[in-house]
């Protein structure tokens, strides 16, 4: 499952940043033959997995229920009789989903290791019928103000990339939007699964929403859920233009960082890792001090040049900086755990930057780091807590650990690639 917190800043000064969160985690992310070497992914057998769907009620088949293994191209429905077969599936961990309307969706963490596997018969559970009734009866009739949350929600969802302004949501109707305004949130959920298409990366991407928070005071967004791959049908020039984006995409996104770390090449694969330290800025009073002064100002005309000082001093970033410059080495922030594992564990800020054939040394303003560096991508990695553990796969094993701005902060649906891309590139 895929789980993203989001912290939104329209401003490139002042990154953004995204805490990539999960309980399946939005996989993403070899190469070309050349340039990286995957050992989880690497092997040329083949697994197939196939099984049974049945209803736990009355132990029935269940047609037509979607089986796919997550962040992946690799999926199918259930015939009449439940049954189901997936097939080509490279060596590795996944999470095979399954779920179907009016049921509750299941997911299982299978093994391929290239022999077939015959799975036991998978019960589905009905969803609740009272569940159901509360949230019919809970839905406004019609809302006025649903375009304008279906484009917040959009926005949101798909991200700021380049990526983003060619996808489009295909069943918008399917999603039920709620603005709470008291607590100015926007809140999203949707029975079916929400269908994507990206013309951008040539995939029609099937999102299985959990659930989606969009908080406006505190700029966070928060959604997670379920999602497959398939690959859109183009004449040859487009295939080939769609290999090139997502490979584009690939090279300097978390996924690709993650493994050149863990194979030990991110250096040699252009990313230059330095670190950031960040403290509180002393010349700007906290939130609440200033919003209590801006509102007590505002109602005194006489106090009008107070209160534009209060509003300049808003202005001002929370937080001061200043880099290191000095490259860092693996064992400064990655050391490995267990085979095809590894932990990420520093002190203060990584800012990772992607500069492939770059050999000069790079020149970074020292006191603003992030702040107007448009020459490469760029991206600042923070700790929530003392290590975060990925694999091999570079998926972390529990994103919420990690804080990322910058570049990675402005991605969203728009740029997610299947794990299994290593296959198609």
């Amino acid at each position: 499952m895929y789980k993203y917190v989001i912290l939104i800043n329209n401003k490139r000064p002042h990154l953004g940043s995204l805490i990539y969160s999960s309980m399946t985690y939005l996989r993403m992310y070899s190469l070309l033959a050349g340039i990286l070497v995957l050992p989880l992914l690497s092997f040329s057998q083949y697994s197939t997995i196939s099984g049974k769907i049945l209803s736990q009620a009355d132990n029935k088949p269940i047609a037509n229920a979607n089986v796919f293994l997550d962040n992946a191209t690799i999926g199918t429905s259930s015939s009449h009789e439940g049954t189901f077969k997936l097939s080509n599936i490279p060596k590795g961990n996944y999470t095979l989903v399954v779920s179907c309307v009016g049921y509750e969706t299941t997911h299982a963490i299978v093994i391929a290791n290239g022999t077939d596997i015959n799975l036991q018969d998978i019960a589905l559970k009905e969803k609740s019928l009272a569940l159901a009734e509360v949230n019919i009866k809970a839905s406004p009739i019609v809302d006025p103000k649903r375009a304008q949350y279906l484009a917040m929600f959009t926005k949101s969802f798909l991200g700021n990339s380049d990526n983003a302004h060619y996808c489009k949501i295909l069943n918008p109707q399917s999603l039920k939007l709620q603005f709470r305004q008291h607590v100015n949130k926007l809140i999203a959920t949707s029975d079916e699964e929400l269908v994507v298409e990206n013309k951008s990366l040539g995939y029609k991407v099937h999102y299985f929403l959990i659930s989606f928070i969009r908080d406006y005071n505190s700029g966070k967004l928060n959604y997670e859920g379920y999602v497959w791959f398939e690959n859109l049908i183009g004449k040859p020039a487009q295939q080939k233009k769609w290999m090139k984006n997502r490979l584009n995409t690939y090279m300097y996104s978390s996924m690709h960082f993650l493994r050149s770390v863990i194979n030990h090449r991110y250096q040699e694969e252009g990313f230059k890792v330095f670190k950031i330290i960040r403290k509180l800025n002393p010349a700007r009073p906290a939130d609440s001090i200033l919003e209590a002064r801006m509102i007590t100002f505002a109602n005194h005309p006489e106090l009008q040049d107070s209160l534009k000082r209060y509003q300049e001093l808003y202005k001002l970033p929370p937080m001061t900086e200043y880099l290191i410059n000095t490259p860092l080495s693996e064992q400064n922030f990655a050391r490995p755990i267990q085979d095809n594992m590894m932990e990420l564990s520093y002190s203060d800020h990584l800012y990772v930057i992607y500069a492939p054939g770059m050999t000069r040394q790079l020149h970074i303003n020292i006191d603003h780091p992030t702040e107007n560096n448009t020459t490469y991508p760029s991206s600042v990695v923070s700790l929530n807590a003392k290590e975060a553990i990925f694999d091999a796969n570079g998926i972390l094993i529990d994103p919420s650990r990690v804080t990322f701005e910058g570049d990675w902060g402005l991605s969203g649906v728009a740029d997610l690639l299947p794990i299994n891309i290593v296959h198609s590139l």
